[in-house]
């Protein structure tokens, strides 16, 4: 996998170099048990205060249309998933 140093400023100002791909989109399934009332309140509760208890993670090739512009827990940019996959394409691409 070929990796591009890239600079960034942290929040100190401090400027950092690091590679782009050193982390990698990853797409994860998380099951969470909650008390409510209804499916939807069951749903409202589980995003706004989530105790993880089961969780698989697969590195991901492809998004949903509705993730492709949103920006990846983890990341320390502001990259949406659509452009981290195809920064992984580009760098995972034969050379020659």
């Amino acid at each position: 996998m070929r990796q591009v140093p890239r600079v960034l400023r942290t929040a100190a100002g401090v400027v950092e170099e690091r590679d782009e791909m050193t982390k990698k989109l990853y797409h994860v399934e998380i099951t969470v048990m909650v008390m409510a009332e209804n499916e939807t309140d069951a749903k409202l509760e589980a995003v706004s205060n989530a105790d993880i208890l089961d969780c698989e993670a697969n590195s991901a090739t492809s998004v949903a249309s509705e993730w492709y512009d949103a920006i990846p827990w983890g990341e320390t940019d502001d990259r949406t998933c659509g452009q981290i996959l195809k920064a992984q394409r580009i760098a995972a691409a034969p050379t020659g």
